[in-house]
């Protein structure tokens, strides 16, 4: 019983240095929640997964997303980049038009969608050339999405690097942070555990820095991680693990360096965390599966200023015989509590990989 008693007290105690004091807050939401749009696989088309939003000026969204062809829906199997878009705030979406074609030697994928603070319109995402070489691209729209120029990459230095969907963020000052898992190729094999960092640019993408990698506890596994910028100018960072939750650690310098990782309170099995700041408010929305095991059920919270949580529902959940597994989110607030969601929602065992769903939300405050 001491022993217990000591592991829950560390625990509490590595909470509370990266979080503060943390408490559930007594806010109260309503939440109503459709589908408007499945992606499910078909014939020469196996996968449609991980995929990201982006407003345009004239109030049309699109959503980018990696559409497999062939017959393999392996992580290195072929894939194109296609596009859906709506003109009615997320009601109903047009069909799909690919938009790049596969540029890698195996594979394209893991898109995130982020316009500049110049106006353009980033789109990132990872080229796959072998088991030793995959990294991020990114392409630039300057006419609003109509046409793309030519891949830049992102990461000098080839080896093999994981960025999720959804993750690139531009801090207040400008910098640009792509947070990625660097799994080396040796031995004829990648390191599955993984290594934590952050790519910087300054210049608008020109060039990008490869910073420290954030200091990792012996014999844990860090991979796909994601950052949000705090209130404070504090980048903090999120990694999925194999210990039964988010670890997560703080950079008080931009994303350079990192403090000491700590489990947080984002139960977790091996399986990415999404945190979005809600805008015009100091709080923040997160997308996980609440599970130490299962990508089944998914899990919506609002968080606070210091991501505690202010209140928590199930945004998905299957309960059928062969269930659907439900990962790698994208948010996209449209404003008055409303938000478009995606996240791959397929029956594949354990990943649930091969299909998507994208949900429009409303969450009201209960005052």
């Amino acid at each position: 019983m001491k022993k217990i008693c000591l592991s829950i007290i560390g625990f509490v105690f590595c909470l509370s240095w990266i979080f503060g004091a943390f408490s559930v807050s007594a806010s109260e939401f309503q939440m109503t929640s459709k589908i408007v749009q499945e992606l499910p696989p078909g014939e020469d088309n196996p996968r449609n997964s991980e995929g990201d939003f982006i407003r345009l000026k004239d109030g049309q969204i699109i959503f980018v997303y990696s559409q497999y062809f062939g017959n393999s829906s392996s992580d290195h199997a072929h894939a194109n980049l296609a596009q859906l878009v709506s003109s009615d705030n997320g009601e109903t979406w047009s069909k799909p038009e690919i938009i790049v074609r596969m540029d890698g030697g195996m594979n394209i994928m893991s898109v995130s969608l982020h316009r500049m603070q110049d106006g353009r319109i980033g789109l990132f995402y990872l080229r796959k050339f072998s088991a030793s070489d995959c990294r991020l691209h990114v392409r630039f729209s300057e006419d609003e999405a109509k046409t793309w120029s030519e891949p830049t990459c992102c990461m000098n230095e080839v080896d093999y690097y994981v960025v999720n969907n959804a993750r690139i963020i531009q801090l207040r000052d400008g910098t640009v942070l792509i947070p990625a898992a660097l799994h080396h190729f040796e031995n004829g094999r990648n390191d599955m555990s993984g290594e934590a960092l952050c790519f910087r640019s300054t210049d608008g993408c020109k060039t990008f820095q490869r910073e420290k990698f954030a200091p990792k506890p012996k014999g844990m596994v860090f991979q796909e991680p994601g950052l949000v910028e705090l209130a404070d100018g504090t980048i903090f960072m999120y990694v999925r693990t194999t210990s039964g939750s988010q670890f997560g650690m703080k950079s008080s310098d931009g994303g350079k360096t990192w403090g000491e990782a700590s489990p947080t309170h984002f139960i977790s099995p091996c399986s990415p965390l999404l945190i979005r700041p809600i805008p015009e408010t100091d709080r923040y929305l997160a997308v996980w599966n609440e599970d130490t095991r299962h990508r089944n059920p998914l899990t919506l919270a609002v968080l606070d200023s210091d991501l505690n949580f202010l209140w928590k529902t199930t945004l998905d959940k299957s309960d059928e015989t062969a269930p659907r597994r439900f990962c790698y989110p994208a948010i996209l607030s449209l404003g008055d509590g409303e938000f478009l969601i995606s996240y791959c929602a397929g029956h594949m065992p354990t990943y649930g990989l091969e299909a998507s769903r994208i949900v429009k939300i409303k969450l009201t405050e209960k005052l």
